[in-house]
């Protein structure tokens, strides 16, 4: 949802900043940045992972944010994609 949101709203951003025709420069530049952060955060996740997730610690730490974390996702009323992780979770 966070995605969506910023992707909807990334264009008019961009077009105010806009002179003389520049739209496609700024645009291309702050894709570039987006992709570069994204590609930092992945690498910084699997490094979290790997280093955290190697101890017992680590793995119950993660474990209860699980616990923590998917009754407050499952709160949200998005009933088709809800019925899609149900589905999911049934079948496996």
């Amino acid at each position: 949802m966070a995605v969506v949101a910023a992707r909807a709203t990334r264009l008019p951003i961009y077009s105010s900043f806009a002179k003389e025709g520049n739209l496609s420069d700024l645009f291309a530049k702050g894709e570039a940045i987006s992709t570069l952060f994204n590609v930092m955060g992945i690498g910084a996740g699997i490094g979290l992972a790997s280093t955290v997730c190697s101890t017992t610690q680590g793995k119950v730490l993660f474990t209860e944010l699980h616990v923590i974390i998917y009754p407050i996702v499952t709160a949200v009323p998005l009933h088709s994609i809800i019925r899609q992780i149900y589905i999911v979770k049934m079948c496996t």
